[in-house]
């Protein structure tokens, strides 16, 4: 999506915000830190501040 430049996924219906924050899951299991990391990876790229 990012690379197409696109902000909704018209395959499944979701933000490109709700995708990305998805990937919080490691061996199946949530963890809060990757939940974190995420919600901090998506304010970076969001706002351009590297």
């Amino acid at each position: 999506m990012i690379n197409k430049n696109l902000e909704f996924n018209p395959i499944s219906g979701k933000t490109l915000e709700s995708e990305f924050k998805e990937w919080n899951t490691s061996n199946g299991v949530f963890k809060n830190a990757l939940k974190d990391r995420r919600e901090k990876e998506w304010e970076i790229y969001s706002n351009g501040n590297y």
